[in-house]
């Protein structure tokens, strides 16, 4: 619980930075914010739909949809990564260019050892 707090709070502070023109204070502020109220509506909801799906179905179905909420809620996150961060599920790959793949720093051999392109 703590990693994935730690984890997705300072991305969204850093998405907030971005946003707000790089000011520090007020993406922690805004981010915090937007955090504390997330997760006060998240844990009212999810009392309120848990013990009420209690109440109607009982034990084995309310599990039951709880456990579709959570994986449904594991898709819509791998997917929306995909789109965000992968490009796409059908992302093209192209070739590097070989302006592209030339090394930043020339080969140099120091004193008479070459150095593998790593210096």
């Amino acid at each position: 619980m703590a990693a994935n707090f730690i984890g997705t709070l300072s991305i969204l502070n850093d998405e907030m930075e971005k946003i707000n023109g790089g000011s520090v204070e007020k993406a922690t502020g805004m981010s915090t914010c937007l955090w504390i109220t997330a997760e006060s509506i998240g844990g009212f909801a999810g009392s309120l739909v848990g013990g009420s799906s209690y109440d109607i179905w009982g034990w084995d179905i309310s599990c039951l949809i709880i456990a579709s909420l959570h994986g449904i809620g594991a898709v819509l996150a791998l997917g929306y990564s995909a789109v965000i961060y992968g490009g796409g599920l059908m992302k093209i790959r192209v070739s590097k260019t070989s302006e592209e793949r030339k090394p930043l720093i020339q080969n140099h051999q120091c004193k008479g050892v070459p150095s593998y392109n790593s210096i």
